[in-house]
């Protein structure tokens, strides 16, 4: 087994990166696949620790979490602000090449959800309860949704 830390080139610059360098990588012994060994879960803890979480002021809802996905084969792999400064934006992506429905339970009261493009302009509002709202993802694919509370 070998492991391959950096590689440089040397054109134009022959002393490229040759400075001091931090890693960090781990060994996860599993059985069967990576999907039965839940690599990349491990990989997520490992690499992307959570920096922050947002918490419902009124107390209601997701205890420590904006938002949780039903799906063990989908990731919310960020929340965050708009562009534009007015709501909420949730990008969620597809890991393990499967296909099927996604929930997302949000903590917080939401009056309107739009399935968005990567720049966050809607292409079309989604049904939602209030606190959760549902569709269909494909294989490997990325998702954009915009949520509103008002």
């Amino acid at each position: 087994m070998t492991l391959s830390l950096i590689k440089s080139g040397i054109l134009p610059n022959p002393v490229t990166d040759q400075e001091e360098h931090t890693f960090t990588y781990a060994l996860l012994p599993h059985m069967g696949s990576w999907r039965e060994g839940h690599v990349p879960e491990a990989a997520y803890a490992l690499n992307i620790p959570v920096r922050s979480v947002r918490v419902s002021a009124k107390g209601e809802g997701l205890a420590g979490q904006y938002a949780a996905v039903s799906a063990g084969n989908v990731a919310l792999e960020t929340v965050k602000q708009a562009l534009d400064g007015e709501d909420t934006i949730l990008r969620i992506y597809e890991y393990r090449n499967c296909r099927g429905p996604v929930t997302v339970t949000l903590a917080d009261k939401a009056a309107h959800v739009w399935e968005c493009d990567m720049l966050e302009n809607p292409i079309r509002e989604l049904e939602t309860d209030g606190h959760s709202f549902t569709f269909t993802i494909k294989p490997y694919e990325v998702m954009t949704f915009r949520v509103s509370a008002k």
